[in-house]
């Protein structure tokens, strides 16, 4: 008739031992049995004692498949206060909320079978209890299951929306947590519950800033995204780059004074495609990937072909690059743009503009400085997802902000910058690091954003040996490159 039995000072040694001997029997067999049972007995050195233990000792002998049981020997009670405890930790036990570890680990589908087998409607209390404990145990599936039943069992209880959204939240769906609890606000304005409707509004604006910054990290692992700047300051010129990708083959190579066209350093990766590089005249430039966007094509002028390679092999200042680009036709879409700038300290930012027409972003005419990442200067919608305004941006602005003089504008500084914006993941990483001195025409190199270790190359002195390319970690320690290899296969390991 019942499925949970409560047993208190249990007098199992009447009868010569009966119910031991039928307890036996019935162990043996094949017959279903009970859920659950509860026995106990006060203290004592006596025969009660002695068989209820022998009970517990037969049952522990003899297991059956979906029977629970429980002995206490509550040697601290006497007979009558026994039954106040043994009531309390028994129907503790015997409940259906005290699951089998049998049905915790089948999920919601066994907890509801559970239920149905007792005879029971689950509440949502009960609901919410079970949904806490796959929580802590970051069983982040079976919780949301529980906590969505719970929602659609419950719909007018706005604690119900509450937890759900919590634990997406917890689970990282974000987005999904957020529309979870502007439900429950619905419901909550319908019971009048303004604490808990300032409560959800609270987790909303909070996680509207996590999704923020989650967005904007996925955006600074895009292949190709790079933080480059460029600042002068009385006779300093400096320019810097990160180059965040995902190749770990990096080279820079040289190549010589021609007829009429400047020698120069370039670095990038084994496919020797330059990404970026100074020529001897100290005109520098590097790249920023775009979502691609559209130009008006202008077929009366010649085709740029390769016009980056035209750009710093024949020009020695920004504006003579300018001109050049304006002389050509870009075609009909671009996907990325350049800073370049000079030993003048000059700078620009040439991309897309909302027009259609190639754009000009120039950096303020004497002491200042030029940043891009990978948002569109000229057009910020023509950005990544989260990439405008971009954490390396705001920051790299922030610390070029600081330079208020020509002695803080130095190396080091620069170096400090890109170590501050410097991205590293399963999908990208700061693959190499530079600082070009315009002006003296020298290269600080850097090996996967471990900045502790520098190496330096004289761009006219290359140009002059003319050197075959050479893998950027052959410049640096072994220590170096240890740590740098040790980083990537953990990286790789996290992408898997």
């Amino acid at each position: 008739m019942f499925n949970a039995y409560i047993a208190v000072s249990s007098a199992i040694l009447y009868d010569d031992k009966l119910l031991l001997k039928k307890a036996k029997e019935v162990l043996q067999g094949t017959n279903k049995f009970i859920k659950s049972i509860y026995f106990s007995i006060e203290a004592g050195d006596n025969d009660y004692v002695r068989t209820n233990q022998e009970m517990a000792q037969l049952l522990e002998k003899n297991p059956k498949e979906d029977f629970r049981w429980k002995f206490k020997w509550m040697k601290d009670e006497g007979h009558v206060s026994l039954w106040v405890r043994s009531f309390y930790t028994g129907f503790e036990f015997v409940s259906p909320w005290n699951l089998p570890e049998r049905v915790k680990a089948g999920g919601l589908d066994a907890i509801m079978e559970h239920f149905n087998e007792f005879k029971l409607d689950i509440s949502e209390n009960m609901l919410r209890h079970f949904g806490y404990d796959y929580w802590r145990q970051d069983n982040y599936e079976q919780a949301i299951r529980v906590f969505k039943l719970n929602v659609e069992k419950f719909p007018k209880s706005e604690e119900t929306y509450h937890q759900l959204g919590d634990v997406y939240r917890d689970s990282g769906q974000l987005e999904i947590a957020i529309k979870t609890w502007k439900k429950g606000i619905e419901v909550a304005e319908e019971n009048s519950n303004q604490p808990l409707i300032n409560t959800l509004l609270r987790h909303i604006e909070d996680t509207k800033k996590k999704l923020e910054k989650k967005k904007s990290e996925e955006s600074e692992n895009i292949l190709g995204s790079c933080t480059i700047f460029a600042a002068s300051f009385g006779n300093t010129v400096l320019y810097g780059n990160n180059e965040d990708y995902s190749n770990p083959n990096t080279y820079y190579w040289v190549s010589p004074s021609g007829d009429g066209t400047y020698g120069g350093v370039y670095v990038g990766f084994d496919n020797l495609s330059p990404q970026g590089g100074i020529n001897e005249k100290g005109l520098a430039f590097d790249y920023n990937a775009l979502p691609k966007a559209p130009l008006n094509p202008h077929s009366e002028l010649p085709a740029r072909g390769a016009i980056m390679r035209k750009i710093y092999q024949n020009c020695s200042t920004v504006e003579e690059a300018i001109a050049m680009a304006k002389k050509h036709n870009w075609g009909t879409s671009l996907r990325w743009q350049v800073l370049l700038a000079d030993a003048t300290g000059d700078a620009v930012v040439i991309s897309a503009g909302p027009d259609g027409e190639l754009a000009f972003t120039r950096k303020p005419k004497g002491d200042g400085y030029l940043v891009s990442t990978n948002f569109n200067r000229a057009n910020p919608k023509n950005t990544y997802r989260g990439g405008y305004p971009c954490w390396r941006y705001n920051k790299a602005v922030e610390m070029l902000g600081k330079i208020k003089n020509e002695k803080d504008l130095t190396v080091d500084y620069f170096r400090s910058i890109l170590d501050a914006v410097h991205v590293e993941g399963a999908i990208g990483n700061t693959l190499y690091s530079n600082v070009f001195d315009l002006k003296n025409g020298i290269i600080y190199l850097y090996h996967w954003h471990q900045f502790d270790e520098v190496t330096t190359l004289k761009v006219a002195e290359e140009i002059a040996k003319a050197s075959s390319p050479t893998r950027i970690k052959d410049l640096f320690s072994k220590e170096t490159v240890k740590r740098a290899e040790d980083e990537h296969q953990k990286y790789k390991k996290l992408k898997k």
